[in-house]
């Protein structure tokens, strides 16, 4: 009985900030009585959310952080990169929530990698060099959604031998993800993402 009523409490909570048209419109079109009828495991949810003329759902991701991986300052060395700021230097360990988010504006293709670093700040997505080692030691593997093949991580700023900075991101090349740095200076686009907590 107590696992019932704590499955009708989270079915309400769903609907805690719904208004009372839309719920009154949800119940009279059977739609609930057709998705508690339907075979769940057989539903791919980003069809079912592109037929409802709804965005796909945002991928969410648990880390667990660890405060001194080295994995991307040793790829930095390798490129003869050198740290100029770290976000993630008082890390705690732990596992953390995250999400991915996008950082351009409706009407927008591409922006500078200055005005990427003030938005991810704005946004709280300035995820650094950590981030990007628990990602890849996870999710290496992980196939993203059609459109998205680049994870920026622009918390952790490098600088190379002619004084250019970089940031560090993951990119997707068709069977697994692989790190790079990137230069500020160029543009970033829509085929790019940060990642922030989980709201």
């Amino acid at each position: 009985m107590t696992a019932t009523l704590n499955q009708a409490a989270k079915i309400l909570e769903l609907f805690k900030e719904t208004p009372n048209e839309q719920i009154q419109a949800i119940l009279g079109s059977g739609l609930l009585t057709d998705l508690r009828d339907a075979n769940i495991s057989k539903i791919n949810r980003e069809d079912y959310r592109r037929v409802c003329g709804l965005k796909p759902p945002i991928p969410t991701f648990t880390l667990t952080i660890d405060p001194v991986s080295s994995f991307v300052a040793k790829e930095a060395q390798r490129f003869d990169l050198k740290l100029l700021s770290d976000s993630d230097q008082s890390l705690q360990p732990g596992k953390v929530e995250l999400e991915l988010c996008e950082f351009l504006n409706s009407g927008e293709s591409r922006v500078g990698g200055e005005e990427m670093l003030i938005r991810a700040i704005k946004m709280h997505a300035d995820k650094g060099q950590k981030y990007a080692d628990a990602f890849l030691n996870k999710y290496r593997n992980w196939i993203p959604p059609k459109g998205v093949y680049c994870i920026v991580f622009p918390g952790t700023v490098w600088q190379g031998g002619s004084g250019s900075r970089y940031v560090s991101y993951l990119d997707w090349d068709g069977d697994r993800w692989y790190l790079g740095f990137y230069w500020l200076g160029d543009d970033w686009g829509s085929d790019d993402r940060l990642l922030r907590y989980r709201k």
